[in-house]
């Protein structure tokens, strides 16, 4: 059976979609499984895909201000941040719209 592989058609080798995970730890010393967060690493083909698809696709339609507000490498920048932003832009928008999407 011949496989087409194609990013349009979302279709990709089996193999790309494979990461070695690593833990790492957040702390040391390290007491307890909670104290390692995972690493994991795709292969390069599956990367440059990501970002060509990334390039052509997403960032074109997505506005500018959208992207100056993030929340990695920075001082104040946190997930808990990033969760309360996320969870009240959406509640502002169902408030007008019936859905909102999210990237």
């Amino acid at each position: 059976m011949l496989i087409n592989y194609s990013v349009n058609e979302g279709c990709v080798p089996s193999t790309w979609k494979h990461a070695v995970i690593t833990p790492a730890p957040k702390v040391k010393p390290v007491t307890n499984i909670a104290d390692l967060r995972p690493i994991s690493v795709t292969p390069v083909f599956s990367r440059i895909t990501e970002r060509l698809v990334m390039r052509k696709h997403l960032l074109p339609v997505i506005p500018n201000e959208n992207l100056r507000d993030q929340f990695s490498y920075k001082l104040s920048g946190s997930t808990t941040s990033a969760l309360v932003s996320l969870t009240d832009t959406v509640g502002r928008l169902l408030e007008v719209n019936k859905y909102v999407r999210c990237i």
